[in-house]
């Protein structure tokens, strides 16, 4: 009874505590325990938890940070995996090619319906070297864009941007025009 009482059961309930950290409850703080031994587990679990959720919170305002720097940029960035598979754009890039919605788990030639994209992320993932390009886009609007990737670590996926080069490709045809005239 003494050691039932004693050891066993706030084991038990130090087990469940566990098991509640575990499967994510980090706001879980396990009781007191008078048990030496127990008391000292007890307060690593609670250190263990203060620290997962430490951690937690970091990445979200990592994450937070580095989505708010995505979205503020003028030029497009889509981010592939290493199968060529869109993981995420930013709002510019959506813009640059008029996509309606969301592009994850789509190929680049499924996003724009541009085979130079699809091109420069298949040599970028295969080379594994940085490639450029440049493309015009035609829509409401004429559009030339430039189009720089690269790959991310070995095979693991490629970053592509889709800056907009159109008033300097009208200035440079002006020029030509004016010259020819």
């Amino acid at each position: 009874l003494w050691l039932d009482r004693r050891l066993f059961q706030p084991l038990s309930g130090l087990i469940s505590d566990a098991n509640r950290l575990a499967s994510g409850d980090f706001a879980h703080r396990p009781p007191e325990v008078r048990e030496e031994e127990l008391a000292s587990l007890s307060r690593a679990l609670t250190r263990l938890g203060e620290a997962v959720q430490r951690q937690i919170r970091a990445v979200r305002e990592e994450r937070n940070h580095f989505e708010s720097i995505l979205s503020s940029m003028s030029e497009g960035v889509l981010v592939t995996d290493g199968r060529g598979r869109a993981e995420l754009a930013n709002p510019a890039f959506a813009r640059l090619f008029d996509l309606p919605g969301e592009v994850a788990g789509l190929t680049p030639r499924e996003i724009t319906r541009q085979p130079r994209l699809g091109e420069i992320v298949d040599e970028v993932l295969r080379k594994g070297l940085p490639a450029r390009a440049e493309i015009d886009r035609f829509g409401p609007t004429r559009r030339s864009l430039m189009l720089t990737a690269t790959p991310l670590g070995s095979g693991q996926g490629a970053v592509v941007v889709a800056e907009d080069i159109s008033p300097t490709v009208r200035l440079a045809e002006m020029r030509r025009d004016l010259v020819a005239n």
